[in-house]
């Protein structure tokens, strides 16, 4: 119990300076207008006093003076370095943030949302002074390998599976706008949208071959969680339907569906629930690990 109090002092030690860090960043963001247009102002009124200079002469007390020079650039330490990667890092899963509380993202924006996991993995190791090397030491309990797929050389027949794909990326968008709950075969073809977009993304780019990756359990749970919402707004309009009378069939069988619904989001969040105890149970395992590991080295 006293080594926990102990990480858990550290933890909060580190959430405070991360939290002071933000407030930083937050107030210099605040500042930046007020900053450019000073920075515009003062730019202009150089130039005005140096065409002035050249036009009326160069005053003589104004020859001794030294021109002003950058100071040179203060090179980072090991500190220093590793407290502006966390910064780039943190700026990046923001962006994140804010995507995912978007419908209906691109291929650019789906690949950036899905590097949340590989992101919050080099800001754990950054924060706990390790080297992070993609792929190694990956704890989250992923060990699904994933399925190269040899794309067509030939333009004509590139261009022609481009098309087929978004084509098939277009019934699913239509399948997810419905109403209700999916079946099984249409509950199939929205799950392959994560596959498709990776070959679209692979052919767009001129490669000739696409490794297909299984969602990890970070991208995993925010589709889950999109679905959630997703459904969650669909049985709100259905509870506003229920209120009015001489619905059509199409709104009848809109309210019909609300138990498939409700049933759905119940299972949709026992899987997000399974997934957040299988990452608590992760994160005890690796800080009693570290633990563990900080005794054995404590020892003389």
């Amino acid at each position: 119990m006293a080594n926990k109090g102990a990480q858990m002092r550290e933890m909060q030690k580190r959430l405070d300076f991360v939290e002071h860090q933000l407030r930083e960043l937050e107030e210099l963001k605040a500042k930046e207008k007020s900053l450019k247009k000073e920075a515009t102002e003062l730019a202009a009124k150089i130039a005005d006093m140096k065409s002035e200079g050249e036009f009326f002469g160069v005053d003589e007390e104004d020859k001794d003076t030294e021109p002003y020079k950058q100071p040179p650039a203060v090179p980072r330490d090991a500190k220093g370095e590793k407290l502006a990667k966390m910064k780039a890092i943190n700026k990046k899963l923001k962006q994140i943030e804010a995507l995912k509380e978007k419908d209906d993202l691109d291929a650019d924006a789906q690949a950036k949302v899905a590097s949340e996991g590989e992101l919050r993995k080099q800001l754990a190791a950054l924060e706990a002074g390790e080297d992070y090397v993609k792929g190694a030491n990956d704890d989250n309990g992923d060990d699904a390998q994933g399925e190269r797929v040899v794309l067509p050389t030939d333009a004509d027949e590139r261009d022609k599976r481009l098309k087929n794909l978004k084509k098939k990326l277009q019934q699913i968008a239509e399948l997810k706008a419905k109403d209700g709950v999916l079946d099984a075969q249409a509950k199939e073809k929205v799950a392959s949208e994560h596959f498709i977009n990776q070959e679209v993304a692979a052919l767009e780019a001129g490669r000739k071959e696409v490794i297909l990756m299984p969602k990890t359990a970070d991208e995993e749970k925010i589709d889950l969680e999109k679905k959630i919402k997703s459904l969650n707004k669909k049985i709100e309009s259905v509870q506003k339907l229920k209120g009015q009378s001489g619905l059509d069939a199409d709104q009848q069988a809109k309210v019909d569906s609300e138990k498939d619904m409700v049933r759905e989001v119940n299972e949709l969040q026992r899987q997000v629930a399974a997934l957040n105890k299988k990452e608590a149970e992760r994160v005890a395992q690796r800080l009693g690990f570290e633990a563990e590991n900080g005794k054995k080295k404590g020892k003389k």
